[in-house]
C-alpha cells in the first residue's frame, strides 16, 4: 500500500484543518484526511473526487489535479462522472433486485418445506424445490448476470470471475433440475439423485463465492458496509448447511438473513451513489 500527501484543507468529516492523503489499495485510490493521529476516511477517491478538491485550500487543488491525471496515466484509474455513475447504480441495483428475489424463493421454500415435514405432503416440497430451481435459474441471467455485465464495462476489466461464478451457478441449478425431475420421473436412483445434489451444492458454493469477490470489487467506487462481508458469510453457510443432511432444514433461513443484509447494504451502495454530485 502507498500513500501521499496532496495538501491542506477542511475535512468534509468532522469541519477540521487536516492534511489530505491519497492512498492506493489493491488497484483502488482512497481519501483521507489526517489530524495529527487522528485518521479520517472520506472515501474512494473517483467517487469523493469533486468532494475532496473542493475542501482542499485553492493552492493545493492542481496538485489533487496533477497526482488524478498521473494515476490515469499509469495505472488507468476511471475519472468517475455522472454517466459511470449511473451505469454502477444500474448493475448495483439488478444484482441487489436479483439477490432479493433470492430471499423471496428462499422464504417460499423454507415455509413450504416445514409445511410438508408435519403434514408428510413431500410431493409438494418437491415440486417448490424444482419451481425454486427454475425461477432461480433465470433470475441468475437476468439480474445477477445483467449486473456483472454493467460493472464490467464500467470497470473497464472483465469480471472473469464474478461472471465465471454466475455462468457456474447456472451448470448447478440446471443439474439440480434435471436431478429433482430425474428422480420424480423414476429414471434416477434415490442414491444418484443425493449424489448429484450434493455435487452441485458444492457447486454453487464456489459460484457464490466468486460472484461475492466481483461484489467486493465495487469497494474500489463506492463505501461498502461490514454488513455486507457478514451477510456474504451468512449465506454461505447456508448453502453449506444444504450438504449437511439432519440440519439443512436451517440452511434457507442462514441464506435469507444473509442475503437480506446484503439487500440493505447495496440498497445503501446505490444511495450513495445517487447523492454524489459529481460534473
Amino acid at each position: 500500500m502507498s500513500s501521499r500527501s496532496v495538501g491542506y484543507g477542511i475535512c468534509p468529516r468532522c469541519g477540521n484543518r487536516g492534511v489530505l492523503i491519497i492512498k492506493e489499495l489493491n488497484g483502488g485510490y482512497y481519501a483521507y484526511y489526517r489530524h495529527g493521529r487522528t485518521w479520517h476516511y472520506i472515501g474512494p477517491l473517483p467517487v469523493v473526487y469533486e468532494q475532496v478538491i473542493n475542501s482542499l485550500d485553492s493552492e493545493y487543488r492542481e496538485s489533487l489535479r496533477r497526482a488524478i491525471t498521473q494515476v490515469s496515466a499509469f495505472h488507468g484509474i476511471i475519472t468517475i462522472n455522472k454517466h459511470v455513475v449511473s451505469k454502477l447504480i444500474n448493475g448495483i441495483i439488478n444484482i441487489r433486485n436479483g439477490i432479493l428475489w433470492f430471499v423471496i424463493l428462499n422464504a417460499l421454500f423454507y415455509i413450504t418445506a416445514i409445511i410438508s415435514i408435519h403434514s408428510e405432503i413431500i410431493s409438494i416440497a418437491d415440486i417448490v424445490k424444482v419451481i425454486n430451481a427454475l425461477v432461480s435459474l433465470t433470475l441468475t441471467y437476468a439480474f445477477l448476470l445483467n449486473g456483472f455485465n454493467t460493472l464490467s464495462d464500467v470497470d473497464n476489466v472483465k469480471y472473469g470471475i464474478g461472471l465465471g461464478g454466475t455462468y457456474l451457478r447456472m451448470i448447478g441449478l440446471s443439474i439440480v433440475i434435471v436431478a429433482n425431475v430425474g428422480y420424480a420421473l423414476s429414471i434416477f436412483t434415490l442414491i444418484t439423485a443425493t449424489l448429484l445434489t450434493i455435487i452441485t451444492g458444492a457447486i454453487i458454493i464456489v459460484s457464490w463465492v466468486l460472484i461475492y469477490m466481483a461484489i467486493l470489487r465495487l469497494a474500489k467506487y463506492v463505501d461498502l458496509g461490514k454488513a455486507l462481508k457478514v451477510g456474504m458469510l451468512l449465506t454461505l453457510m447456508g448453502y453449506s448447511l444444504d450438504l449437511v443432511p439432519g440440519i439443512n432444514i436451517l440452511s434457507p433461513l442462514l441464506q435469507m438473513i444473509g442475503e437480506i443484509l446484503m439487500v440493505i447494504e447495496l440498497g445503501t451502495a446505490a444511495v450513495k451513489l445517487r447523492n454524489v454530485g459529481i460534473h
